[in-house]
């Protein structure tokens, strides 16, 4: 009788501790791939990436699916690249996430780059925003200190790993 008590009290310790362990990691869905690599590297093991838009997958002619809707669904934070990179699929996105899942638009919160001004003529009139920030060392920088605080925002008691990620 004593082993089948200590096996019993050996599973449930063995199952609390795993859910536990399971429950801790923040799940996040993102549509860049860019991001996705952004959050693996500053939430490591405090996170669960769902990359929707895949490597090598065109993200312009990205749609929003069922599955990666219901991935999203069950994220804690979804990240998009913003800047209205998402414009077609965001509204349908948006009004099917429930309130509690953080939606994170990372460019929108990034001063972003400028293309098309030419020296000379009205710059100002010809430049325009390119939503393409991670093509900038410094703004991909910027994008991860918005992940970065995101996940600390969600998850204080790891806010030391995040900020070492």
């Amino acid at each position: 009788m004593g082993l089948v008590s200590a096996s019993r009290a050996f599973c449930v310790c063995l199952l609390f501790f795993s859910t536990d362990k399971l429950q801790a990691q923040i799940k996040v869905a993102s549509f860049s791939t860019v991001l996705s690599e952004i959050a693996q590297k500053v939430g490591g093991k405090n996170v669960l990436v769902t990359s929707l838009i895949k490597p090598g997958q065109d993200p312009h002619e990205y749609q929003l699916t069922p599955g990666d809707l219901s991935a999203a669904t069950a994220s804690d934070l979804v990240l998009l690249s913003g800047k209205g990179m998402e414009a077609t699929y965001l509204r349908n996105l948006r009004d099917a996430l429930p309130k509690q899942v953080q939606v994170l638009a990372v460019g929108d919160q990034i001063p972003g780059l400028t293309q098309g001004a030419e020296e000379g003529k009205d710059a100002e009139k010809e430049a325009t925003q390119d939503p393409h920030w991670w093509n900038s060392i410094l703004e991909t920088e910027r994008a991860t200190a918005v992940v970065r605080d995101a996940l600390v925002h969600l998850d204080g008691q790891h806010a030391t790993d995040y900020q070492a990620g």
